[in-house]
């Protein structure tokens, strides 16, 4: 579930991808509680800061964006500019929602390669 996870053209089965989603999420997660202490984002005294919200949904943006940019080159799909507007298109539909935009990352990672040597072998 949990393997091959930094092998960006690897081409994953539902449950390796839902390993992958788990493992993106908890990392935005991380990144966003560690950027917020480090930066006193949510030093105001509030319960929730506005703030942390907007820090939160940036570095959605970025890790969706980063993501989307690692995979679509790992499997060989950034052929022309449409594939390059795509990889922007989910960055910033981080901005709105991380869980979604992580979630088509994942599923692009199910599919298959584009080009010679990007074949995976047969799950054994």
């Amino acid at each position: 579930m949990f393997s091959n996870l930094t092998d960006w053209g690897f081409k994953r089965t539902p449950v390796q991808a839902l390993g992958f989603y788990i493992v993106a999420v908890i990392a935005m997660m991380i990144i966003s509680s560690v950027l917020g202490g480090v930066l006193g984002v949510g030093a105001e005294g509030q319960m929730i800061s506005y703030n942390l919200l907007y820090l939160a949904a940036v570095v959605a943006v970025v890790e969706s964006g980063v993501l989307a940019y690692l995979v679509f080159k790992g499997k060989n799909k950034l052929q022309d500019s449409t594939q390059y507007i795509f990889v922007v298109i989910i960055g910033a539909l981080g901005f709105f929602s991380g869980l979604l935009s992580l979630a088509i990352v994942a599923y692009m990672t199910t599919r298959d390669s584009e080009g010679p040597g990007q074949e995976t072998p047969p799950a054994a």
